[in-house]
């Protein structure tokens, strides 16, 4: 299973604005992809579905595994590493 490869193809199927986009490792989720809040949180439960993970907030700072696409790939390779 490869970690980046699944969460990029979840941002492309499921945020049509970003089917052509060139989405890399040190993409920023809210500047570089556009996500806002909303979408944020709907990227979140789409994670935790495909990966079988569940972010808590009481225990991870969430504005920080969301900032780019490289601190949620070490985040969820964290998570299913336990």
């Amino acid at each position: 299973m490869n970690i980046q490869v699944k969460i990029i193809d979840i941002l492309k199927s499921n945020f049509k604005w970003l089917v052509d986009e060139n989405i890399k490792m040190k993409s920023t989720i809210r500047e570089d992809l556009q996500l806002d809040s909303i979408s944020i949180i709907n990227f979140q439960v789409l994670i935790e579905d495909e990966f079988d993970i569940i972010f808590n907030p009481m225990e991870t700072d969430l504005v920080e595994v969301f900032t780019t696409i490289s601190s949620l790939y070490k985040y969820v390779k964290m998570e299913l590493d336990e």
